[in-house]
């Protein structure tokens, strides 16, 4: 198993020649308005992500899954909405939403 932590929730998985998308907030930093009620006016994300938009682009392509613990903008943004494919012709990515403890496919 390998473990890529990118910045604030979003990570990639890779186990058993399967790569996961966990939590994929790609916008730029500070692309958003700050989360109400935070304590802070810092707009998120508040660190650009490790990768260029060609590496982005490339583990788009790479992905066999993506996996949204909940839908709060910090955790699935709409720049990741925009970018992730909602279908492909072999089905990949496999769409999987974990929400109140299930898991949606």
């Amino acid at each position: 198993m390998k473990m890529h932590f990118l910045r604030h929730s979003t990570a990639v998985i890779t186990i058993n020649d399967q790569t996961i998308l966990i939590d994929p907030m790609l916008s730029a930093a500070q692309a958003m308005d700050p989360i109400a009620n935070a304590g802070n006016d810092w707009r998120i994300p508040m660190v650009d992500l490790p990768l260029t938009e060609a590496e982005l682009s490339q583990l788009v392509q790479e992905i066999d899954a993506v996996l949204v613990t909940h839908t709060h903008r910090d955790h699935w943004d709409a720049y990741a909405q925009e970018l992730l494919p909602k279908q492909q012709r072999n089905l990949r990515p496999r769409w999987l939403c974990l929400t109140q403890g299930r898991l949606h496919m």
